[in-house]
Order: structure tokens, then sequence, then C-alpha cells
């Protein structure tokens, strides 16, 4: 049979070699109107209960995705003036990004302290530039007591800290990111679930559980 086709082939071989161009030619004719999307709701009905349950939560509360800029200074110290700084650019530069609703860093956090009666609470940096060693040395002893910055947003060697943008799109937000950095993109803040990973691997980011 085998041997029949290829002779039926050979026979017509200009034929085939027509027939096989145009239908090339109409295949890629309609290329154009193929698509790819990386809305996770393509996999859903439009009537899915536990989808339709869940844009009612978004629609209710806002979504609350977490995107994590992490800086690693070349010296291993996080508590310097200049990385200080750096966080400091970021964290105002983070308010920029379209669809942030909060942006969080070690410059913009709200740490309490106590003057006789007065309860005082500030950034815990602020204008890092103009900090003394002594004043740079009390900010790390105090990050690093507190339980919702140690391996959150600084790491417990102080090797390594981050600024994390709270947004409502993250897909946009991590294709704006991929448009000023080759550095890869990871996201990870948040993700526990199998679903949630699948949504992320459909945007070609790795997802860290």
């Amino acid at each position: 049979m085998t041997e029949k086709y290829v002779e039926l082939i050979l026979r017509h071989k200009w034929a085939t070699v027509t027939i096989a161009i145009l239908w090339i030619a109409i295949m890629g004719a309609g290329a154009k109107n193929l698509t790819f999307t990386t809305d996770y709701r393509v996999f859903f009905g439009d009537d899915n209960p536990q989808l339709m349950a869940f844009e009612n939560l978004q629609d209710t509360y806002s979504r609350n995705d977490n995107v994590m800029f992490v800086l690693a200074p070349g010296d291993g110290e996080v508590f310097t003036r200049e990385t200080l700084g750096a966080v400091a650019w970021l964290t105002e530069r983070a308010w920029q990004i379209p669809y942030s609703i909060r942006v969080e860093s070690l410059s913009n956090y709200q740490h309490t302290s106590a003057e006789g009666d007065d309860l005082l609470v500030a950034d815990l940096a602020y204008e890092p530039e103009t900090l003394s060693d002594t004043e740079l040395e009390r900010i790390g002893d105090i990050a690093l007591a507190e339980p919702v910055l140690v391996n959150r947003l600084v790491s417990p060697h102080a090797h390594v800290t981050g600024v994390k943008d709270v947004s409502e799109a993250t897909e946009q937000l991590v294709a704006r990111c991929r448009t000023h950095t080759d550095v890869p993109v990871c996201v990870g803040v948040g993700v526990k679930t199998p679903e949630q990973v699948v949504v992320l691997m459909l945007w070609y980011v790795p997802a860290m559980v």
C-alpha cells in the first residue's frame, strides 16, 4: 500500500507539489485568526458556579495579587545608605505602576515607637541617604526583630530585601516588568494552590509555592 502511494506521488510529482503549496497557503491564511490568551476564564463556562463566586468575590474586595521586586546588594548588606536608598527609590516608583493598590518595603514600613505617653508612627527608613551609621544599625535591629518583615521583606541574615507591589492585575504588571529588564520574573508571594500555579504557567512565569 505504501509503495502505491509513493509511486502515485512520483508519477504526479508536480501536481503533488502544487497541491501541497496550495494547502499550506490555505492553512497559513487562517493562521492570522489564531490567538493566545492567558485568561484562565477560558477554561470555564460563563455559568460555572465556582467562577461566578470567584468573580463576585473579586468585584467585592478587588484582586490582591503580589509581585516582589528582589534586591540583592553586591556587598551582602541591606542596611546601608545605598541599598536602603535604592529600596526607597523603587518603592516610590512602584506606586506609579498601573493597577498598584499598595507597595510595601523596609523604607515605608510603619514603625511604632513610644516617647513618654505618646506613640509615634513613622517610616522605618525615612530619607536613608541622610542616616548615620548608628541610625542604620538601629533600623537593622528593628527590622530583624519584626516577624512581619523577616522572611517577607528582608532575609534573616539581612543580605536580601524586596519591595512588594500589591496589584489588581499581576499579569499586566509582569508584562510591564519584562519591558524594562531581562532579569527572570518569578511570581511566588501568595501562591498556595495548584490552580494558581497553572495560571502563572499560562503567563510563562515560574511559580514558587
